[in-house]
């Protein structure tokens, strides 16, 4: 946290705040050991929203409104193509980038999502988030919850949505299909 002060400061003390855009985001939720997500659902090294769900603060006085709580989920790939928008950068035709520049979406709470879906994968597990709905595949079962009525994700809608878990895993497996083989194993999966 001084840290983050101290960069800050910087800016301010070296009249760069105005024309600085800043990130701050955590990279997953609190770590199991007697810290609290709640109402969120467990935290680090899971793919319930206490692990997936984190701050994401973003601030470029001028040119992004302060103070406003935007509503949509938004990922961390969001972050280099919002840079190169910001720096008035281009990405070479060549390129795909799973994330977007979020500069247009970042003007009101409210509007179009910037994402359809969402999506994380982690050894053998994975989720996709969707709309209000989310799907987690972990203990090789199936997770199934609408964010919108149960954020802390307690009630398993997993028995009665078999067309969404089929919607959502073929979304997913879709995703993933472009996707390489991680580099490494997961040390330490939760199943």
């Amino acid at each position: 946290d001084d840290g983050v002060g101290s960069v800050l400061n910087a800016l301010e003390e070296n009249d760069l705040e105005d024309n600085t855009l800043v990130f701050f985001i955590s990279d997953n939720g609190a770590g199991a050991n007697g810290v609290s997500n709640a109402p969120l659902r467990l935290g680090k090294h899971s793919l319930f929203e206490g692990g997936t769900r984190v701050p994401f603060v973003v601030k470029w006085p001028g040119n992004i409104p302060a103070g406003l709580t935007y509503s949509h989920p938004v990922s961390t790939l969001d972050v280099f193509p919002t840079g190169l928008a910001a720096a008035g950068a281009e990405l070479g035709e060549y390129r795909q980038l799973e994330g977007v520049d979020l500069l247009p979406y970042l003007k009101e709470s409210e509007g179009t999502p910037p994402h359809e879906s969402l999506f994380w994968r982690q050894a053998p597990n994975w989720a996709v988030r969707s709309g209000n709905w989310k799907l987690t595949f972990a203990a090789d079962r199936y997770w199934l919850y609408d964010l919108s009525k149960d954020i802390g994700e307690k009630n398993n809608l997993a028995g009665r949505h078999p067309e969404k878990i089929k919607q959502l895993t073929e979304q997913y497996q879709k995703w993933n299909s472009q996707n390489t083989d991680p580099a490494w194993p997961a040390l330490s999966s939760k199943t």
